[in-house]
């Protein structure tokens, strides 16, 4: 686990409630960020920094393929991890992730989505 994972989940709740985020809303993001870096295997805050858009695109992935999420679940995931690259560690993800849909029939498409808002 991330040793200064602490750190990083408390500047993002500082930024989130200077910029009037609903607590709800900030413990969701929080939440997310921490399933992220459990995940990812991430053992320091450098590795939120190496193949950022591949690891956010595999976490994301993995929620509708493995855990069998909603959309909306995967979307919410997906605007917390943004958040946390552009607000908290002010490295916006470059690249496009591409994110999986689950259909109606099961069966899966992707859909590209810009990374800086």
């Amino acid at each position: 686990m991330i040793t200064d994972k602490k750190s990083t989940i408390q500047q993002m709740r500082e930024i989130m409630r200077r910029m009037n985020y609903a607590y709800k809303t900030e413990s969701s993001y929080c939440d997310w960020v921490k399933r992220f870096i459990k995940f990812s295997q991430m053992q320091s805050r450098d590795e939120l920094f190496e193949n950022a858009e591949d690891k956010v695109e595999v976490f994301l992935t993995d929620l509708v393929v493995g855990q069998n999420v909603a959309v909306s679940t995967q979307n919410q995931a997906f605007n917390a991890l943004v958040f946390l690259y552009k607000e908290v560690l002010k490295r916006p993800l470059i690249k496009r992730v591409s994110m999986r849909f689950p259909h109606l029939t099961g069966h899966h498409f992707n859909k590209l989505y810009p990374c800086s808002f």
